[in-house]
């Protein structure tokens, strides 16, 4: 599919489609990953396949629409400062915070008006998985036309009389980011949402239902957050590397006792 996609499917014009072609190869992989590997019973395929383009198609563009309240809009500012405590504030209320509730949201909807039968706990985790990825497919789409475009646009790359060494490293580091983008980012955005899937799933079968729906948008933020956070030289570039293991244990744990929490909330 992806030599379908840059050679027989798309032509030389059609840059923007190509994005959108490999970002959902990609994402659709991780779908089947985890639809042949966790998958509950009770998972049906219109409520995946919701949750999967719902967030892209109209989760997102309500989240952007935040950025146009004040307080939303200093934060991202935030996020990008050089002070570290500054932009992790920002990652948290201007970025973290905004994007799991996009991704959350599409949860929402199935509970309150599309699903006829109760929900699981689990299924609620499962379908924060395909929603996340769904959200990946975006953000990887926005980062490479908008970023590369920007490299290129900020040099000319064949007269820019960059030394070859420093162009050789620029190039290889535009293409890493970009396999990193289209394959680690939408599994770690699922991660994430599975885990405020938990927490939801939990707040509507038991008590303390605001508290656990906090709980399901501070846990996954502060991960995101510090994912975004850490200085890319920051324990040889392993810092970013433990958080993200750091999610995905956490995730593990949650589905993992998810049987023995619910027992103790009943």
């Amino acid at each position: 599919f992806p030599l379908m996609s840059t050679t027989a499917l798309f032509g030389d014009d059609d840059t923007q489609f190509k994005y959108w072609a490999l970002a959902l190869y990609f994402s659709v992989l991780w779908a089947f990953f985890f639809n042949g590997l966790v998958k509950p019973e009770n998972a049906t395929t219109k409520n995946m396949l919701i949750c999967f383009f719902g967030t892209g198609i109209i989760s997102i563009p309500i989240m952007l629409g935040f950025y146009e309240v004040e307080f939303f809009a200093e934060m991202l500012k935030q996020a990008h400062s050089e002070d570290f405590t500054e932009m992790f504030i920002g990652m948290v209320f201007g970025v973290a915070i905004l994007e799991e509730a996009c991704k959350l949201a599409v949860l929402v909807v199935i509970w309150k008006w599309l699903s006829k039968t109760e929900i699981s706990v689990r299924t609620f985790m499962f379908y924060g998985l395909m929603s996340g990825l769904g959200f990946g497919i975006y953000e990887g789409v926005m980062y490479q036309t908008e970023r590369n475009v920007a490299i290129f646009d900020q040099y000319d790359i064949g007269n820019s009389g960059i030394p070859k060494e420093e162009l050789k490293n620029m190039v290889t580091n535009i293409y890493i980011a970009n396999v990193w983008r289209l394959t680690t980012l939408p599994f770690l955005h699922a991660v994430w949402c599975a885990i405020s899937g938990f927490f939801f799933g939990l707040s509507t079968k038991y008590g303390y239902r605001w508290l656990l729906i906090g709980c399901g948008l501070a846990v996954p933020s502060l991960l995101h957050a510090s994912h975004n956070s850490m200085p890319g030289d920051a324990l040889n570039g392993w810092a970013t590397v433990l958080v993200d293991a750091l999610s995905i244990l956490t995730l593990l744990v949650y589905w993992r006792n998810q049987t023995n929490i619910e027992r103790s909330l009943s």
